[in-house]
């Protein structure tokens, strides 16, 4: 009887142990999925930041260029005006220039 005992014992140990042994590895397991999904999760972020940093660039070079557009429009139409009343004054000063020439007041 204490054979068997003994017996029941050394299987229960070695059944633990094999317990165990799978207890580990299926741990181990879980860790690296785990650590799979980080890296997963960590790209997507990355990929998502990067794409929304692109976007937020190209929003920004839309917005310069669109500004710059206006400025250059402001500045020719500014320029229009100031040859317009170039123009007015130049034939206002020639016509004082023949005026003194001429010599009438």
């Amino acid at each position: 009887m204490n054979e068997e005992i003994v017996q029941r014992v050394f299987d229960i140990e070695r059944e633990a142990q094999a317990i165990r042994d799978e207890a580990e590895r299926e741990a181990a397991r879980i860790v690296e999925k785990a650590e799979e999904e980080r890296d997963r999760i960590l790209k997507e972020a990355e990929e998502e930041a990067q794409e929304e940093a692109q976007r937020l660039l190209d929003e920004a070079e839309e917005g310069v260029e669109q500004e710059r557009e206006h400025v250059l429009d402001q500045m020719h139409e500014e320029l229009q005006q100031v040859k317009e009343g170039a123009q007015s004054h130049q034939e206002e000063a020639v016509q004082y220039v023949l005026n003194r020439v001429a010599g009438r007041r």
